[in-house]
């Protein structure tokens, strides 16, 4: 066996911090993008909610307007721009929902587990 200088031993002790620091550098990115992810489906979360319940405020305004229209009371414009205001709220809910399953892939990766996503 041949027995290493001090020259090549400060060579692989400097090597070995050297993996020891891009370890610890990786792991913190990875709780960095995890935590990141985790914070994103929160606030898609919130998103969603509030598409929700737009999407029962326009129902409400298009029942209203179909409501004041048999009564006589408003004209068609009234309904088909509440029927605008419903399909808007239902393209948001759409999108918010869409955002929140990114949301769910994103933790995934970040976490390592994007392979057992259901």
């Amino acid at each position: 066996f041949k027995q290493k200088t001090a020259y090549e031993i400060r060579l692989s002790l400097v090597g070995s911090e050297m993996c020891i620091r891009d370890s610890r550098e990786i792991l913190a990115q990875i709780g960095y993008d995890v935590r990141t992810a985790l914070l994103d489906a929160a606030a898609t979360r919130e998103v969603v909610a509030a598409a929700q319940e737009r999407l029962k405020l326009a129902e409400q305004e298009v029942a209203q307007a179909r409501d004041r229209f048999t009564a006589g009371v408003s004209g068609n414009l009234d309904v088909t721009q509440a029927l605008l205001g419903l399909s808007g709220a239902r393209t948001q809910l759409v999108d918010a929902l869409a955002s929140r399953q990114l949301a769910r892939v994103v933790i995934a990766r970040a976490q390592g587990t994007l392979t057992s996503l259901r």
